[in-house]
Parts: structure tokens; sequence; C-alpha cells
């Protein structure tokens, strides 16, 4: 499209640039210029041609002179030209002399992308024209900062330059063959860039089975080989069967295709409700509770009536032990009807054999333990708030024995409100 874009200006208009692209174009620019101006600041020698155009013969000038960055410089080999953001010299004997230059390109990304490497073997191809010797090296100037600033990211040239030559050679052939009156196919499912809008007005004209919505490139590769081109054909299409494509799926394309059909220039689009396949019970938002009555007063469940009730005349089935062992010397707190103890077992064994301690055991001291009790009793008392249902939580509360290092617990399932009777 650009080629046919050049060739016959005004038969077809690329898209505007959004906002999005206009913003980082301008940060790819503000990037740029201020690697130029860090450059001027530290006091290297810039030749700048930013304002110039098409300016081969000064570029070659600066060149022949050897001067250390030339900014902007135009270079020219056959069919290409480019305007090289930096051309930098380095100490390599070439036909200028005892120096020569190496292309550097400023690019407003984190990591280097395959066609900034294209771009520069392009550069250095023309620098080879003019200099006699390839770069040895491609530098791409990211955006990403050290803190001494921008620093460019070398790559050998011999590495990439075999590959850019194949894929140059490819592009002139495709330009060679180029014939105007014969369109490409339009592939609807690729980034088309600045072109998706033609594209699509394209597609609209031949009403083409793309705009199927949810349709797949497979799926309407077989729906054209079976004589189905538009979209209207597909929704007149009734009990067709297409070889190697499953019958339901089908039957889904061809149902979205009328409905898009019928409402084409309607201010509301007709729709369809869809089952819910397979499904047992409600989904969704069919979930939710019912609405509640408005003129009765919402009670938290935690604090309702019932919940206290049960609270109460419930007998205490749990027990919560806050803080280190009896036989540690450290300070305990009980908590009933809200935990039961995970290691009881275990705890009720180290209380008969103090010597199975592990290292490190019982050094907090009682205010670390006070301290964590409340913690710990805080987090119990808001989550009984909260609704008093199973939860399941990891909270920064050390083991019940002390043993070190203070490895957080895993308290699942636990937590639970006595007035849950399940």
């Amino acid at each position: 499209m650009e080629r046919f874009y050049l060739d016959h200006p005004g038969e077809a208009e690329p898209d505007l640039d959004t906002e999005e692209m206009q913003l980082v174009q301008n940060k790819g620019i503000e990037h740029e210029l201020n690697f130029l101006a860090a450059l001027k600041n530290a006091g290297r020698g810039v030749t700048d041609f930013g304002s110039q155009k098409e300016h081969l013969q000064a570029t070659l000038s600066a060149m022949r002179r050897g001067d250390e960055i030339i900014y902007q410089g135009y270079l020219v080999r056959d069919e290409f030209a480019g305007y090289s953001d930096f051309l930098v010299r380095e100490d390599s004997p070439s036909s200028l002399g005892a120096w020569s230059y190496e292309p550097w390109d400023t690019k407003f990304a984190r990591h280097p992308k395959p066609y900034f490497l294209v771009q520069l073997c392009c550069y250095a191809e023309m620098l080879e024209a003019v200099q006699g010797v390839r770069p040895r090296h491609l530098r791409v100037v990211l955006g990403a900062k050290t803190d001494a600033g921008p620093e460019p990211a070398p790559f050998r040239t011999d590495d990439f330059f075999f590959y850019y030559r194949a894929l140059k050679e490819a592009f002139l052939e495709q330009q060679r063959a180029f014939d105007p009156a014969q369109q490409p196919e339009i592939n609807p499912f690729a980034d088309l860039g600045r072109w998706a809008g033609y594209a699509e007005r394209i597609l609209e004209e031949r009403d083409d089975l793309a705009l199927v919505a949810n349709i797949r490139s497979s799926q309407r590769r077989k729906l054209l080989e079976t004589g189905i081109q538009t979209v209207a054909a597909l929704a007149a299409a009734d009990g067709i069967h297409v070889p190697r494509f499953n019958d339901a799926t089908l039957d889904q394309l061809r149902r979205q295709a009328k409905l898009q059909v019928s409402s084409r220039g309607k201010d509301k689009p007709d729709f369809e409700l869809l089952p819910a396949d397979g499904a047992e019970g409600p989904l969704g938002l069919s979930l939710l509770p019912p609405a509640p009555d408005a003129s009765r007063p919402q009670v938290p469940r935690a604090f309702s009536k019932q919940a206290i009730r049960a609270r109460h005349a419930a007998p205490p089935r749990w027990r919560h032990i806050a803080g280190d062992c009896r036989h540690h010397g450290l300070a305990k707190t009980h908590r009933q009807g809200l935990h039961q103890h995970p290691c009881q077992e275990d705890r009720d064994r180290d209380h008969q054999h103090p010597a199975r301690k592990r290292p490190g055991a019982g050094l907090r001291s009682r205010e670390v333990a006070s301290q964590q009790g409340s913690r710990r009793g805080a987090i119990l008392a808001a989550l009984a708030v909260l609704g008093g249902s199973m939860a399941s939580v990891r909270v920064g509360v050390y083991k019940h024995c002390g043993w070190g290092p203070f490895a957080p617990t895993d308290v699942s399932g636990v937590y639970r409100d006595r007035s849950d009777s399940g």
C-alpha cells in the first residue's frame, strides 16, 4: 500500500496517527534530543545537520574531515537513502584516513527489536560504500537509563548483515514485480498498521466473511473453499454441511451472521440470548442473592441477635493459645471459641520433654510474645466482625513453640465463628 500510495496519490489515504502513536513519536524525538544534548554537555564534538535536508555533500565533507560525531548525516546507496541519527568516529583505518564511522540510532524502547538492527545494517551498507570498510559494530541507544545516562548497546554487524541482505533482495524483488492493477489479498486478521481503516472499508464493500464476529481464519478459509464468500451468503446457508467443520460451531457462526445482516441500518442491533449449554444450576449474575427488602433494616450477620445468642449459648469447644509454651517461661493468652490449636499433640510432647527444643527456642521476650498475642487477637476479632464464616489467611504470626527462625504460620481454614454450627 505504501508503494501504491506514492505512485497514485489521492486514490488511497492512510489512517491518521492516533494520540497514542503521536505520544510515542514525541517521546522518541525527546529521547533523541536528550541524548544529543548529553553528548554536547560532555564536551564531544558534534556536527549538527538536524535542520538540513538531503545534504549528502555536507555529510561526506564532515566524514572526510574526521568530525567526531555527525548528527542526522544523510547517506545514499543505490535505491536507498536515509538520515542516520548519529555517525560516530572510531579509531579504525578506512579510505577516509586513520578513522572510520559506525552508525548509532536512538530508540525509545527498553529492549532491542529486530527491525532496529535491519535499519542499522542498511546504514552500515551505505557507510561501506563511502569509507571502503564495513563498520564492525552497530549501536542502539535504548530508552532504559542507567546511573550514567543512556548507554549504547553494541551488536556485531556481521551477526545480522547477511540476513539483512537476504531480506533486502526479497523486498527489491517484490517491488520489481509490483502491479498497481493487481490488488493483493487482504489478511483481515493481521496488523495492517495505518492502513487498517482502508482495508476495513474494502472488506465492508465485499461483505467479507472476516466481518462475522468471532470467526477464525481457518474457519473463513473452509467456508471460502465451499463457495460461501459473503456474510449474507453465510446467513442464508441453512442446514449446510462443510467438510472438517464442526456442525454446532458452523450453526453458531450462521446465526451470528444472520443477526449482523438483520441489524444493518438499525439504531439498535438485533440480539439473541444464548443458553448456558451443559450448565447445572444458575450461572453468572443468577448466583447473586435476591434483593433485600428495603422496609427492613439490614443488620450485619456477626451482630444479629441469632448470632450473638448462639455465641453465648454454645460451649467453649476450641482454645487459642498465643505466645510460647509454658516451659519457655513466656506469657500465654487464652481466647475462647475462636481458634483450635493446630499442633496440640506436638505441644504436649514438648511439655513432657523440654530437651526436644530446637535451637533458638525461648529467645523472644515477654513483650514480643505479648505484642504478638495482641496482634493475633486483633486479627481474630476482625475476622469475627467480618462475618464469622470460614476464612483462609496467611498471617505473619510466629509458631507456638518459639522455634527459630520465626517462620510465619499458614493458618488455613482454622479461624471460625462459634455461631457457625457447620
